[in-house]
C-alpha cells in the first residue's frame, strides 16, 4: 500500500512531513521502533519515537518512520533523500499509531482479496449477475446495477429485504419510484452528494439504512449506476473503494458483453441530458460526443415533450411508451426530464417528420391518455435547450387552456404564452382596449352578443361567412353587428394595431377563463 495514502487516513493524528521522497514507497508491514535501531526495512512503516532513532544514518539506506515529537531528529534522516519522516505530537500515544495502521493494512488485504475474488469472476465471463452477487459477498451488503431509466440490470441473489420497496423491486425489475424519489431528494441524480471517489454516502430514517451509489462511465458517459444498502452490516471506509473499483470492472463487462452498443439509448440517453441541462456544451465537444456514442444527425432537429397531466411517468411506463414511440419515430432519441418524455427528433428536411408520422403520434397520444409540446426546428444541437423550452411551454400552456387537441406546437402557443407571463404581473383590466370596455357595457345593459361577434369577426380574416357560420347567425346580421360596434366605438377594424390589442385581449380572457394560467410551473 502506497503510503501517501496510509498517512492520509491517519490524518486525524496531524502528522507534519518532515522529509518525504520523490518516489512512491510501498508498505507491506508495519513495526515499532527499536532504541537506536540502525536498519530499517524499505517496505515497512516503522512507528515510535524521534529519541530512539540512530544519530547517523546511511545516505544510501531506505526508512519510512513516523516519529513522536518527544526530541530532536537526527539530521541525516532529514537530509536523506530515501526517508519518509512524519512527526506526530508530543503527547500522541505510540499503540494508537500502531493499532490504526493495522486496521488501514487489514482493510487494504480485504479490498485486495476481495477485488481477486470480483476480477477471477470477470476473466471466467460469467456475466453481470455473477459479478454482482460476488460483490455482495464480498461487500457484505445487497448491491444493485441500473441504468439511466431505473432500469435493474442485475441485483444481489437470493436476498430478503426488510425493506418493503426493495422486496417488490426483485419482481419489478426497475428502482421503484419511493426510492427514485428518495434519490431525487438527497440529490443523488444531480450528482450533489458525491464525495471522495465519486461516491455518494446517503442516510435515510424511513426505513433506518445507508446508501452507497457510484456512476459508472465509459467513454466519457454515465451507462449505469450501482447502490449498495446497509442491510447486513455497517459500512467501512474500504467499502468505499471496493465499490470505486467495482465500477470500473462492471464497465468493462457492460463493454464486453457488448450492453453499450446494442442499448444504444443509454448512452444516447445521458448525452441528451447533458444537452437539456445547463451545461455549457460547444459546437466542437457535441461533435466529439456524437462521434464517441456513434450517433449520425442530420441537418434538422426538433424537441417534443410527452407528458401525462395526471400523475409523473413510472420507470416501466416509459419503457413500454418509448418502444411504442420507436416504431413511428425510429431515429427518435429520448430521456426522462421533470417526469416527462423528451424526444429529439432529427431530419434531412426542415419539417422534421412526416405528416404521416405527426398522424402517428396524435393517435398515440389519444391511445395513451397523453400529451405533447413540440418546438420549432432548429439546425444545431447547440440549441437543443432553448428548444427544449420551447416544447415544455407548448405543453405547459396546452394543457392549461384545455384545448381539445392533444399535440401543441410552439409555434401557434407563441401568443398565449406570452400572455401567461404578462398575466402573472398584470390584471386583466390592464390588457382591455377601451373599445372592449364599451362593447362589453353595452352588452351588459342590451343582453347583447357584440363582443362575441366582434372576435369571431377577428378571428376568421376576411371570411364574414365562415364567422357567421360559428357563431350560427345570418351573414346580414353579422355585419350589422360589426357597424353597430364601428358605431359605439369609433374603432377602424382594418387598423392592424387596434386588432391585435383586441385579438391579445380576447386571448388572455380565455386564458384566465381556463382556470389555471397562474398555477405554470416555468421550468426554464
Amino acid at each position: 500500500m502506497e503510503i501517501g495514502r496510509i498517512v492520509e487516513q491517519l490524518g486525524d493524528f496531524g502528522l507534519i512531513p518532515l522529509n518525504t521522497r520523490e518516489a512512491p514507497a510501498y508498505i507491506e508491514t508495519h513495526k515499532m521502533i527499536k532504541p537506536r535501531q540502525e536498519r530499517f526495512f524499505p517496505a515497512c512503516l516503522y512507528v515510535g519515537y524521534a529519541t530512539e532513532l540512530p544519530w547517523s544514518f546511511g545516505r544510501d539506506a531506505e526508512a519510512n518512520l513516523v516519529c513522536i515529537d518527544d526530541g530532536e531528529i537526527p539530521s541525516d534522516f532529514l537530509e536523506n533523500e530515501r526517508v519518509n519522516l512524519y512527526l506526530a505530537p508530543r503527547n500522541t500515544n505510540q499503540f494508537d499509531i500502531l493499532n490504526r495502521v493495522a486496521d488501514i493494512m487489514i482493510d487494504e488485504a480485504s479490498v485486495v482479496a476481495g477485488m481477486r475474488r470480483i476480477l477471477d469472476v470477470l476473466y471466467r465471463g460469467e456475466g453481470l449477475q455473477s459479478l454482482v452477487d460476488t460483490a455482495a459477498d464480498v461487500l457484505g451488503n445487497a448491491v444493485f446495477v441500473n441504468d439511466p431509466a431505473f432500469k435493474i440490470l442485475a441485483m444481489s441473489s437470493n436476498e430478503m429485504f426488510r425493506n418493503e420497496t426493495l422486496e417488490l423491486e426483485k419482481t419489478l425489475g426497475y428502482v421503484h419510484m419511493d426510492n427514485v424519489e428518495a434519490m431525487r431528494r438527497d440529490g443523488v441524480l444531480k450528482g450533489r452528494v458525491m464525495g471522495r471517489r465519486g461516491i455518494a454516502r446517503v442516510s435515510r430514517s424511513d426505513p433506518p439504512e445507508n446508501w452507497l451509489f457510484k456512476n459508472i462511465v465509459l467513454h466519457g458517459v454515465v451507462i449505469a449506476t450501482i447502490a449498495v444498502v446497509d442491510n447486513h452490516q455497517p459500512f467501512r471506509d474500504y467499502h468505499e473503494e471496493l465499490v470505486d473499483r467495482f465500477a470500473n470492472l462492471v464497465a468493462i463487462e457492460l463493454e464486453k458483453s457488448d450492453f453499450f452498443k446494442d442499448d444504444e439509448s443509454v448512452a444516447h440517453n445521458y448525452f441528451l441530458g447533458d444537452l437539456l441541462s445547463k451545461k455549457v456544451l460547444s459546437k466542437k465537444a457535441i461533435e466529439q460526443r456524437c462521434r464517441i456514442i456513434k450517433w449520425d444527425t442530420l441537418d434538422w432537429f426538433r424537441v417534443l415533450v410527452v407528458a401525462d397531466k395526471r400523475s409523473g411517468l413510472s420507470p416501466a411506463r416509459v419503457q413500454q411508451l418509448s418502444r411504442q414511440m420507436k416504431r413511428f419515430l425510429p431515429r427518435a432519441k429520448w430521456t426522462i426530464l421533470q417526469n416527462n418524455i423528451v424526444l429529439l427528433l432529427t431530419s434531412r428536411s426542415r419539417a422534421v417528420w412526416t405528416e404521416g408520422e405527426e398522424a402517428e403520434l396524435v393517435s398515440f397520444l389519444d391511445e395513451n391518455d397523453l400529451y405533447c409540446g413540440s418546438s420549432q426546428s432548429f439546425d444545431t444541437l447547440v440549441d437543443t435547450r432553448r428548444n427544449y423550452r420551447q416544447a415544455y411551454h407548448a405543453v405547459d400552456t396546452g394543457l392549461q387552456l384545455r384545448g381539445e387537441t392533444r399535440l401543441f406546437s410552439y409555434e401557434r402557443m407563441i401568443p398565449s404564452y406570452v400572455l401567461q407571463m404578462a398575466l402573472r404581473r398584470n390584471d386583466l383590466a390592464d390588457m382591455r382596449p377601451e373599445s372592449a370596455a364599451v362593447i362589453e357595457e353595452y352588452d351588459a345593459h342590451n343582453s347583447g352578443e357584440l363582443l362575441k361577434t366582434l372576435e369571431a369577426y377577428l378571428r376568421h380574416t376576411n371570411d364574414p361567412v365562415a364567422a357567421a357560420r360559428e357563431l350560427n347567425v345570418h351573414r346580414n346580421t353579422l355585419l350589422y353587428r360589426i357597424n353597430k360596434i364601428k358605431e359605439l366605438t369609433g374603432i377602424d377594424l382594418h387598423d392592424g394595431d387596434a386588432r391585435l390589442g383586441l385579438q391579445l385581449y380576447f386571448k388572455a380572457r380565455d386564458i384566465l377563463w381556463s382556470g389555471r394560467a397562474l398555477h405554470s410551473v416555468d421550468q426554464g
